[in-house]
C-alpha cells in the first residue's frame, strides 16, 4: 500500500505482524518510521503526520533563523523559542 503526499511516496512495510511507514525520497533514499501501527492505513496516516510535523518544524525554524540574522531577536530569545518549538513538534 502507498500513497503520494505533497509528492513523496509513503508506503507501508509489514514487520512483525505490524505495520511501518517508510517515506521514499526524491533521490531515492527512505525514511522508516520507529513507531509500529496496527493497520497499514495507520501507518500511512503516520507517515503523513511525520511530514506535516517535520514542515512545520523546518518552515517555523526558518522564520526563527531569519529574525535571528535579521537582529530581530536575540540569541536567549532565538535558543527558546526553538525550544519551546522542538518541544511542541515533539508532542504532536
Amino acid at each position: 500500500m502507498h500513497n503520494d503526499y505533497y509528492g513523496l511516496l509513503i508506503s507501508t512495510l509489514s514487520f512483525r505482524h505490524r505495520w511501518k511507514w517508510q517515506i521514499i525520497l526524491p533521490y531515492g533514499g527512505h525514511l522508516t518510521s520507529n513507531d509500529d501501527y496496527s493497520t497499514a492505513e495507520e501507518a500511512l496516516l503516520g507517515g503523513k503526520h511525520w511530514i506535516d510535523r517535520e514542515t512545520a518544524f523546518n518552515a517555523l525554524n526558518s522564520c526563527l533563523a531569519q529574525f535571528y540574522s535579521a537582529g530581530v531577536i536575540n540569541p536567549p530569545e532565538y535558543q527558546n523559542l526553538m525550544d519551546s518549538l522542538r518541544g511542541i513538534t515533539q508532542r504532536c
